[in-house]
């Protein structure tokens, strides 16, 4: 399941499942997935209304497994449209197209300020100016002056590459 991030594979993973009822300690088997991780993502769905927690598996406690996790909730698949389709959509891992739009945009624009970025994207405005900050760090756009409360911003390079530059944040 390369190319997915984790919340996308257990997503194909209750997708292809037959039956209503997903347990966490068969999610973890099918894909070696911590006990935290496993039950972060179905709190997930089941906040985005595609599972609903049924019961709890008690595993009595064992001295000689002292690290392994009691505690096991079983959820029934209420949205399996839903979760089908969440696989299809970015988790967590959609910083790169929000970018790809914010970079889009700068292209477009040449000079702008944060705001006419956030209407052509309507991505956050703090998003924004975190990626602005990077782009200004790697020499590819650069501050000009005020308008109002927005800072003028233009792209430095005269012919910027279509493809959006990957750069990571300086530590």
């Amino acid at each position: 399941m390369s190319g997915l991030n984790k919340t996308q594979q257990i997503a194909k993973l209750i997708c292809k499942k037959r039956g209503h009822k997903v347990n966490v300690e068969w999610v973890m088997n099918k894909t070696e997935f911590d006990h935290k991780t496993t039950i972060r993502i179905l709190r997930k769905f089941q906040k985005k209304e595609f599972l609903k927690m049924t019961g709890e598996k008690v595993k009595p406690s064992r001295p000689w497994c002292k690290n392994l996790p009691k505690r096991f909730p079983v959820w029934e698949v209420i949205d399996r449209n839903g979760i089908c389709n969440f696989t299809e959509c970015p988790g967590r891992n959609g910083k790169g197209q929000v970018r790809d739009k914010i970079w889009k945009a700068i292209r477009i624009k040449r000079i702008f300020t944060l705001k006419d970025i956030h209407e052509l994207t309507d991505v956050a405005e703090d998003v924004i100016g975190d990626y602005l900050r990077i782009l200004k760090s790697s020499n590819l756009v650069r501050q000009t002056g005020r308008t109002g409360l927005y800072k003028n911003w233009q792209l430095v390079m005269v012919t910027p590459p279509v493809k959006r530059p990957n750069l990571k944040e300086a530590s």
